[in-house]
C-alpha cells in the first residue's frame, strides 16, 4: 500500500541518524575503555573494539524509531508536559534495559564483545551501563524534540515570507464564491469544518450543510492557509481549530473527532503532519 512505502523513508533516516549518534556517543566513552584496559593490563583488540562499536551503534539504531514515535506521541511541550516527560523518562528506561537484554543475547552468538553466556553477562551489564545508556536515550529524545520544534518553525518562516512578499492575488482564500441553482453564495471558510474530494468537485462541511464548490481538491488545497487546515487523507482536508481529539488505531492510523463531533479518519501518512500542525496550534484552541 502506498502508505506503508511512504513512511519507509522516514523510518531509515530515523535508523541513519541513530547509528550516527549512537557511533558518536560510543566513540565519545573510547578514550576511558582505553583507560581500564590499561589499568588492567590486558590491551584492547581492535579490531574487536572497532566490530563492537559497529554492532552496538546498528543496534541502537534499531531503536532509534521507537524513541522517535514517542516523541511524536507524547511532545515534550504545552498543558501536558510533566506527564509527557514522565513517559519519556520511562520509555528512555525500558528501551535502555531491552538494549541491553538484547546485547547480551546478541554477542554470544555473534562472537562480538562481552561473550560470556547471557546469566553471567545481564547483571553486570545492567549495574554498569543501565544508567547510562538511558541517559543517552533522554539526549537522543531530546535532539529529536529539538529538530522537530526547528521544523516547525522553519515551516511557520517560510509561510510568513511567503505571505509578505505574495501579491494580493496569492493570498490565501478566506472565503469562496458557489453558484446554486443561478444564485451566487458567498462561504466564510472559517465556518468550514472539514473538506471532502467528490470528483471534480469538493464538498465543504459546514456543520450540518454542506455545499459543493467546482474545484479539485489538489487544487482548492494550494490556495489554503496551511495553518487553518491540514490534510488527514489523500481526499479529505480538515480545519485544524476544529480538531478536539485524536485516537491512535492498531494498524498505524488514527480517528480524529471534531469539535462538531464528527469522526474521520486519519491515515498513518499525514499522522506527523497533523501532530505538528496541532503542536503549532495556539494554546487557546484547546
Amino acid at each position: 500500500m502506498t502508505t506503508a512505502s511512504t513512511r519507509l523513508p522516514g523510518i531509515g533516516r530515523e535508523i541513519g541518524f541513530g547509528f550516527l549518534y549512537w557511533l558518536v556517543f560510543l566513540i565519545a566513552l573510547e578514550p576511558g575503555n582505553l583507560a581500564r584496559a590499561a589499568a588492567a593490563g590486558t590491551p584492547l583488540d581492535w579490531h574487536q573494539e572497532v566490530l563492537r562499536i559497529l554492532c552496538a551503534s546498528l543496534l541502537g539504531a534499531f531503536a532509534t524509531p521507537v524513541v522517535a514515535v514517542l516523541m511524536r506521541r507524547f511532545p515534550i511541550e504545552g498543558h501536558a508536559f510533566r506527564r509527557h516527560l514522565a513517559v519519556h523518562g520511562l520509555g528512555a528506561a525500558s528501551v535502555a534495559f531491552s538494549l541491553i537484554v538484547v546485547s547480551c543475547l546478541l554477542a554470544p552468538l555473534a562472537k562480538v564483545g562481552d561473550t560470556r553466556p547471557f546469566m553471567a553477562a545481564l547483571p553486570e551489564h545492567l549495574i554498569a551501563n543501565w544508567l547510562l545508556l538511558a541517559f543517552s536515550i533522554a539526549g537522543l529524545t531530546a535532539v529529536l524534540h529539538a529538530a522537530r520544534v526547528l521544523r516547525a518553525d522553519q515551516a511557520r518562516v517560510v509561510a510568513y515570507v511567503a505571505t509578505e512578499a505574495g501579491e494580493a492575488e496569492s493570498a490565501y482564500l478566506t472565503q469562496v464564491q458557489i453558484k446554486t441553482r443561478g444564485r451566487l453564495a458567498i462561504i466564510d471558510l472559517n465556518t468550514v469544518d472539514w473538506i471532502e474530494a467528490q470528483g471534480n468537485y469538493v464538498a465543504l462541511h459546514c456543520g450540518a450543510r454542506i455545499h459543493l464548490l467546482r474545484e479539485t481538491l489538489s487544487a482548492l488545497a494550494v490556495k489554503l492557509d496551511p495553518g487553518a487546515f491540514v490534510r488527514i487523507h489523500r481526499s479529505r482536508l480538515v480545519a485544524t481549530a476544529r480538531i478536539a481529539e485524536i485516537h491512535p488505531l492498531a494498524n498505524g492510523d488514527a480517528l480524529i473527532r471534531l469539535s462538531v463531533g464528527t469522526e474521520l479518519r486519519l491515515s498513518r501518512n499525514h499522522r506527523e503532519e497533523v501532530h505538528e500542525r496541532l503542536a503549532s496550534r495556539p494554546q487557546s484552541d484547546g
